[in-house]
């Protein structure tokens, strides 16, 4: 599987597990919540550069960056998001990467 399906995938369950979890079908549109699914996105990105290119790689670097960027404004800037739903959805980012094969 590519990495963008990976990542999407990891976003669309991260997604599904907050809406299991509000148990309200609106939480799919909604900024915040349990699980991050902005850090999912981002978690699974970083995981599957890394493991295709390495983590010493030029790309792996930039995925790593970005995701701090990410993390950073959910927690700090937006404040629509705690340091638990940010480590559960790069958990579930980086798990469904795995998941599929990129080990």
């Amino acid at each position: 599987m590519n990495i963008i399906l990976s990542i999407a995938l990891a976003w669309l369950v991260c997604q599904a597990i907050k809406i299991a979890i509000s148990r309200k079908t609106t939480a799919f549109w909604q900024l915040g919540g349990m699980p991050s699914a902005h850090s999912a996105l981002v978690g699974g990105l970083a995981a599957a550069v890394t493991l295709q290119e390495g983590y010493m790689s030029a790309a792996a670097a930039i995925t790593y960056v970005l995701a701090a960027i990410v993390i950073h404004d959910a927690v700090h800037v937006r404040k629509n998001h705690n340091l638990t739903e940010v480590a559960a959805g790069l958990l579930i980012g980086i798990a469904v990467v795995l998941l599929l094969g990129y080990v």
